[in-house]
């Protein structure tokens, strides 16, 4: 924002209140046992549904959404849980990913994600028809994907059940899937434009990481009609994939003995590398950071905090009526900062980055945005990309793309710094790529200085923030 809207806030704020966001939840109610690991059953939206912990959860939060098929051939389900993992499965029935089960996994992302906290890029993995599920939600979630396991997966449902092609189909399932899908008659199923096969574009557009773990010699999903076709547009749209073909293998057994090849292709696409970060909120006192609030509002309020930190979870109370910065007491020159984050309804935040000096009160050279940069989190609703936008470094550059980001979800934000060059991404969005050497607009910024995060007087949340000095 520019001085005069940032220095007024705390006037507006008298006005004007922000929603609440809640700290995330702990699974509750009679856990079971899964091979060793605590199973925790829920009803979401009518159907039953579960989540199994690991023993120790790893930076972020990760999980695996299974589709169809709990607990057959678990191998890199067990293999993920043992790195940290959640596991997560939702009865919808035998529905081949039809949109009326989609809302019902609609509903249990919101539930995972929001309510209990887990990592807003789950992976997802379909064994067999589980493929028409994690393809059809992935596709109209692209960006809420951290990348998708494929198992002898059919990817077009006129391959299975229809047996319109090489393999024999199910003629009990194929009426089955004309009803789910609510089409008139199968003409309308034929010219269906959405199967999966069909449908890989906007995963693309997203770089979706995806693996194909096929048999070629497949007798009831047939390879050539869905894995090997599948790959072979994906590659040509400019998808991220990887084809794990085992000669001779048909339809059973699925997985893979050892899961090491498919856990290690979850592993680097999900960004669970953390070798080398560390925590930059070690504890629930927030030491190391320092509130840099207006001096009036120190004077007139000197016992309140506007940041608190608890259960992992660092929130901005928007309600206080204050505005400021709360900042990183270190310098930082080369770093990666993870993170993720939630915003209110409209609210308003920021990223400040290599700041030389602290904000201080009124003053407009201490501003991050004027001194350094800032990186706006904002739930605007522009259509266009502007310099005032989200992802957007505010009033110098605008962001790469439009990315529109419901408020009140977590997303995933990641900052690279390597002088010269300064890299953002928000969920799965690059947003900012620049060389701060080349870039007129940027020129003279510093070579290190302070992070810190921006109160300007509207709710948001932190989490899992995390440093790695390059």
């Amino acid at each position: 924002m520019n001085p005069l809207q940032f220095h007024i806030c705390t006037l507006a704020l008298l006005l004007l209140s922000a929603s609440t966001l809640s700290a995330a939840e702990p699974f509750s109610g009679k856990a079971t046992d899964y091979h060793g690991y605590q199973r925790y059953d829920m009803t979401v939206g009518g159907c039953k549904a579960w989540v199994v912990a690991p023993k120790q959860p790893a930076g972020g939060n990760p999980w695996i959404w299974r589709a169809e098929f709990f607990d057959h051939a678990p191998q890199v389900d067990l293999a993920l849980l043992a790195r940290g993992y959640h596991l997560a499965f939702i009865t919808v029935g035998n529905t081949f990913g039809c949109p009326d089960a989609m809302k019902h996994w609609d509903a249990f992302y919101e539930v995972l994600t929001t309510r209990h906290g887990l990592a807003a890029d789950p992976v997802l993995e379909g064994l067999s028809r589980g493929g028409l599920y994690v393809c059809n939600w992935a596709s109209a979630h692209p960006y809420s994907v951290g990348c998708i396991l494929l198992d002898n997966a059919v990817l077009d449902f006129k391959s299975w059940p229809g047996g319109k092609g090489a393999g024999p189909g199910s003629k009990r399932d194929w009426e089955k899937l004309l009803g789910d899908y609510h089409f008139r008659d199968e003409a309308e199923a034929l010219a269906y434009q959405l199967n999966p096969i069909d449908n890989l574009a906007p995963l693309a557009a997203a770089r979706v990481p995806i693996y194909f773990l096929y048999g070629d010699a497949d007798e009831v999903v047939p390879f050539p009609e869905n894995g090997q076709l599948g790959f072979a547009r994906y590659e040509k749209l400019g998808g991220p994939a990887k084809l794990h073909l085992k000669p001779g293998g048909k339809h059973h057994p699925h997985g893979l003995d050892d899961p090491t090849p498919s856990v290690a292709y979850v592993m680097a696409a999900t960004g669970q590398d953390e070798t080398g970060f560390v925590p930059l909120l070690p504890s629930d006192d927030l030491a190391g950071w320092v509130e840099d609030q207006h001096d009036f509002y120190k004077r007139d309020h000197p016992n309140t905090k506007t940041w608190r930190l608890a259960d992992g979870v660092l929130t901005c109370d928007g309600s206080t009526g204050n505005c400021g910065f709360l900042r990183y007491q270190e310098k930082l020159g080369n770093f990666t900062l993870r993170c993720e984050y939630q915003l209110s309804a409209g609210g308003n935040s920021g990223v400040g980055l290599l700041a030389p000096v602290p904000y201080t009160t009124l003053n407009p050279n201490t501003l991050p945005s004027n001194v350094g940069l800032e990186l706006q989190l904002f739930d605007d609703q522009a259509s266009t990309p502007s310099e005032q936008g989200n992802g957007s470094f505010y009033n110098k550059l605008a962001p790469r793309e439009k990315i529109a980001q419901p408020a009140g979800r977590w997303h995933a934000l990641e900052i690279e710094f390597a002088w010269p060059r300064l890299r953002a991404r928000i969920d799965r969005h690059i947003v900012q790529d620049v060389n701060l050497e080349t870039e007129a607009i940027l020129a003279s910024r510093s070579r290190e200085g302070y992070l810190s995060l921006q109160n300007h007087g509207h709710d948001i949340q932190f989490r899992r923030l995390r440093i790695k000095r390059d």
